[in-house]
Formats: structure tokens, C-alpha cells, sequence
């Protein structure tokens, strides 16, 4: 069974596409945020109208990153607080909340995220965040996710969403990346694989049972995860589009 990982975009999103048509096998896209730019000027084009996703001819599981549109996920403006999108509001995909879980159909292949980046200021609060301070997560928001594997839980987690990266996992752009509390969340929910974003480096690494690769932005390629029914990982690979 194979499932594809696939870095930000930041609102160009014909590298999804390309991706979906050379793969019409793949069972499911995992994608780890900064889907959209989310702000005018942010980048050197203009975010791509994001309701196009909904052609995609497979499943997008995806979390949210520091740049999105934040009203289409729901975030008041100026208040930072959520409420429920109205049809045809929500952007296409299966958005994954901390503590959500997709299940690839037909498969034990379970799939859950942790979306937005770290800010050590703003960790320990309580939710809301004002205004773009939504884009952080918070401990309460690293619990939810840790809680999936309990007794009790929905079973073995095999890919973990992260949009940042944890402490240890590579190298990066701008020097060591990675945060602490991260590191601890995988390794006690030890997901067969990690996907993580953001830096828009590649990187691989063994953590233990955790297979973590560190992605580029997905204008220049994507990887292959291959699995099990059962949840099992059998291999993958690296493609340059």
C-alpha cells in the first residue's frame, strides 16, 4: 500500500497535482502544512484558489502550518478563536486536529498530526490565540496527539504529521532545528514514520521504531512510504519532480 509525503507549498498547488498524476496508485497524499501562504505579499506569487484541491484524485491529509489562510480553517481574525466553517468554506482535504486520527479505508494504516510551530512564549498557555498568534501550538495541543497512544487509543499510530520539526531529527537551515517536547511526543506514540516540515530542508534519520524524514518544499519532489495493511513499513523513497 502506498501513501505519499509531500512538503509546504505556501499556495502553489500544481506540485500536489503533479505529484497525484505520476502516483495513481497511492492510497492517500499526507501533507505538512504551509498549504497556503495565507497573507498578500508573503510570497512572490499569489496563493492558488485552494477550493481547486477538491479535484485531486486522492485523499489530501494535511496539517496546518505558520502561514494559512486562517478564516477558512475557521480562526476569527482578531480573536484567534474557532468556530465551525460553513459549507464550502473549510478547505478541501481531511484537516487533522491534535488528537485526530485518519485511517487509510480498508487498512490498520492510521494517520494523525500536530500542525502550526513552536513558540516558547506562547507553549504553556491556554488557547485561544489572538490574531496570527494562532499558528502555534500549545502543550494542551502536544497532549491530545501524546493521548493516541494510551490504552485505550485507536491503535498504533503509523505516520505522525508534524509541521515542525523535533529536537534531534537533522541539521538545519538555521542551524540545530527541533523542539524538545516534540522529541518526547514521538517517542512515546513511536509512529512507524514521521513526516515533518517547515524548514523546507530534506533530512532522514532512525529514532528508534521512527522512521523521520524532514521535508523540502514539495516544488521539488516528494516520497514514497509504502505499508502494510496492517501498518506495517516496508520501505521508501525519495522522487524529484
Amino acid at each position: 500500500m502506498l501513501l505519499l509525503g509531500v512538503g509546504d507549498t505556501h499556495g502553489d498547488l500544481d506540485p500536489l497535482f503533479a505529484v497525484a498524476a505520476r502516483e495513481p496508485s497511492a492510497r492517500a497524499m499526507l501533507q505538512v502544512g504551509d498549504l497556503t501562504a495565507g497573507k498578500p505579499g508573503r510570497e512572490a506569487r499569489q496563493d492558488d484558489d485552494p477550493d481547486r484541491l477538491a479535484a485531486l484524485p486522492l485523499p489530501l491529509v494535511w496539517v496546518h502550518g505558520n502561514h494559512e489562510l486562517w478564516p477558512r480553517l475557521g480562526f476569527d481574525p482578531q480573536t484567534g478563536e474557532r468556530r465551525p466553517t460553513g459549507d464550502g468554506a473549510a478547505l478541501p482535504g481531511r484537516h487533522l486536529w491534535p488528537g485526530d486520527v485518519y485511517t487509510v479505508p480498508g487498512t490498520d494504516v492510521r494517520v494523525a498530526g500536530l500542525g502550526g510551530n513552536f513558540a516558547p512564549n506562547w507553549y504553556e498557555r491556554e488557547k485561544p490565540f489572538p490574531a496570527d498568534r494562532v499558528r502555534h501550538f500549545n502543550a494542551a495541543e502536544v497532549a491530545a496527539v501524546e493521548r493516541l497512544g494510551a490504552p485505550g487509543g485507536p491503535g498504533p499510530v503509523a505516520v505522525l504529521l508534524l509541521h515542525e520539526a523535533f529536537r534531534g531529527q537533522a541539521a538545519g537551515r538555521l542551524g540545530a532545528m527541533g523542539v524538545p517536547a516534540l522529541a518526547t511526543l514521538v517517542r512515546r506514540l513511536g509512529p512507524a514514520v514521521c513526516l515533518t516540515g517547515h524548514h523546507h530542508v530534506f533530512a532522514v534519520a532512525e529514532h528508534g521504531p521512527t522512521l523521520a524524514l524532514a521535508l523540502p518544499r514539495a516544488q521539488e519532489g516528494y516520497v514514497r512510504l509504502r505499508f502494510t495493511p496492517g501498518g506495517e513499513r516496508l520501505g521508501w523513497e525519495r522522487v524529484a519532480l
